[in-house]
């Protein structure tokens, strides 16, 4: 993953890298994401596909932590091609202006 913006306070911090994993299948719209940054650190997530207003398409990925009780976040989906990339806005960072960039794993040893 990519950003934007230099600290991301519920996303790992002030990683330079941080790599992101699916444990299972979407269930009723919801699945398990775990995100991995700083060498050591793993953080874990329920997330649920929304739609916002105005779409029929699910293009908000609402994330509620698993470690820390209560906390919980959107991204929206800015671009999405799923063989390539996905790039987010984060809604709790400068109202919404910053984005992050996900590239498949394939793809970005593709690049190296």
């Amino acid at each position: 993953m990519y950003r934007n913006f230099k600290e991301d306070p519920f996303f790992g911090g002030d990683a330079k890298c941080i790599v992101v994993w699916q444990e299972g299948p979407f269930v009723n719209n919801s699945a398990i994401l775990r995100a991995e940054y700083g060498g050591n650190h793993t953080v874990s997530a329920k997330t649920t596909l929304l739609s916002s207003p105005g779409y029929t398409v699910k293009n908000v990925l609402h994330a509620e932590s698993l470690t820390v009780p209560g906390l919980g976040f959107n991204l929206t989906s800015v671009y999405t091609d799923c063989s390539r990339c996905k790039v987010f806005r984060h809604s709790y960072i400068e109202n919404g202006d910053e984005l992050s960039n996900f590239i498949h794993h394939g793809k970005l040893h593709a690049a190296t």
